[in-house]
């Protein structure tokens, strides 16, 4: 189980790295990617090109992005890591930690973007099969 501590500092660590000017001039983002293969991830696929996916779970562009990804995942070509990040609302940590504790992380991710495509087009998400339901999460996304 990752407690809300660990995926607060993952959070803060990334967008410390990431928004940091001096960090990206001073070769910081070399320590950057050596330590993103340790990161906590839900990883979708086993292709031979990796992507590193940074997503809000409140973000309707992130949800398009999942959208689009099952096709070279699916044809074997493309492994994704999503790594949650906890910054464009106050239920951003609480959704990431419930899909990062899911039984099913990779069903759970798909469920939020659904919930989050309710705002934005239709059907826009993909399911991700699911070994169990996932009720936390579902509390937490209010669908």
């Amino acid at each position: 189980m990752l407690s809300k501590r660990s995926n607060f500092k993952l959070t803060v660590f990334l967008a410390a790295v990431l928004f940091s000017g001096t960090a990206w001039a001073s070769g910081g983002w070399h320590q950057f990617w050596n330590n993103l293969g340790t990161s906590t991830y839900i990883q979708i696929g086993n292709g031979k090109t990796v992507v590193y996916d940074f997503f809000d779970p409140n973000c309707v562009y992130c949800a398009e992005a999942f959208k689009r990804e099952p096709p070279a995942i699916q044809a074997g070509q493309l492994t994704v890591r999503y790594v949650p990040l906890a910054i464009l609302a106050a239920s951003s940590l609480g959704k990431a930690a419930a899909i990062l504790e899911s039984h099913a992380p990779a069903h759970a991710l798909s469920i939020d973007f659904q919930g989050v495509c309710r705002m934005a087009p239709a059907e826009c998400v993909p399911s991700y099969p699911a070994t169990r339901r996932e009720p936390a999460l579902a509390a937490i996304c209010s669908f």
